[in-house]
């Protein structure tokens, strides 16, 4: 697992596996800044709930994204997450 809860992490991939679709929209996502708050499995991997959910467009639907796969995070730790959280 990369992330601990309460951890502020970056989306720094896209997923590899998946339909099209979902490879696309996690795309999107890289470089996304997320607070990450509890996991739970889904399948075989590791699913973290965010702390505050947005929106986005995916194939002209409005998307409302609640969680995020580990292995899709990296978490900010130290001085850089204080940092992170100021810029907002």
């Amino acid at each position: 697992m990369n992330c601990r809860r309460g951890d502020l992490a970056v989306i720094v991939r896209a997923a590899a596996k998946g339909d099209e679709a979902y490879r696309k929209y996690t795309k999107r996502l890289i470089g996304k800044v997320v607070t990450v708050t509890k996991w739970e499995m889904q399948g075989t991997e590791v699913c973290w709930t965010i702390r505050s959910p947005f929106w986005m467009r995916i194939d002209g639907e409005k998307t409302r994204v609640t969680g995020i796969h580990d292995s899709l995070l990296q978490p900010i730790r130290g001085s850089a997450a204080r940092e992170a959280e100021l810029q907002g």
